[in-house]
């Protein structure tokens, strides 16, 4: 059986450094059996043992630090392109104007419509500046409504007449079309004032 050459008292080793070391290299499993095999080795078998887990150690952590020189060095060279590409090491300024919105308030406002169609663009604004506390402009929310396909439109005016609301009056009409002048002579016509008792009648977008 070889001898070492250091003393088993004298080697650079402690528990504890080897507690340490786990953190960055792979120590080999049989450092946490050794405190229970040490009794059944001589004194001879416990240096060979030790020699070889610290030498072990070292290996490993030089190539730790191999790697780390390696990142260092390519972390290094990209530094250099960027610097001979801008000469400088400040950020670069970003093109055009910023954003009104992030995403988030613009996926809000977009829900606002959603659940209410008939909202106008200036009360979207009112809620935006309380609730951002920014300064808008309605074309701005117009501008995000339009980039997330909603465009407003006049609708169609529906008649509130029922199907056989309808025949009633057509045949009332078609029953006085023909009438002679003399029978119009003899009826009154009264001029009626309209008034909107619910909002109001005139045309809204949706």
């Amino acid at each position: 059986m070889c001898r070492c050459k250091h003393d088993f008292w004298s080697l650079p080793w402690s528990w504890e450094s080897l507690d340490l070391w786990k953190d960055e290299v792979d120590v080999p499993s049989i450092v946490t059996a050794v405190p229970f095999i040490l009794p059944e080795l001589g004194e001879d078998g416990m240096k060979i043992l030790l020699e070889t887990i610290i030498l072990d150690i070292k290996y490993q952590q030089k190539r730790l630090r191999m790697d780390q020189c390696r990142e260092k060095k390519i972390f290094r060279l990209m530094c250099e392109i960027w610097f001979k590409k801008i000469n400088s090491v400040e950020n670069k300024q970003r093109s055009g104007r910023p954003r009104t919105f992030s995403e988030r308030e613009e996926r809000w406002i977009v829900r606002q419509v959603y659940i209410n169609t008939r909202t106008s663009a200036v009360k979207l604004t009112l809620k935006c500046k309380s609730g951002f506390r920014k300064s808008l402009n309605p074309e701005t929310v117009r501008n995000v409504l339009r980039k997330h396909k909603y465009h407003g439109r006049v609708p169609r005016r529906k008649p509130y007449i029922s199907k056989a609301n309808r025949k009633v009056s057509l045949a009332f009409a078609k029953m006085y079309v023909k009438q002679p002048t003399e029978f119009w002579e003899n009826v009154i016509f009264v001029d009626e004032s309209k008034y909107n008792i619910f909002g109001s009648d005139d045309k809204q977008k949706v």
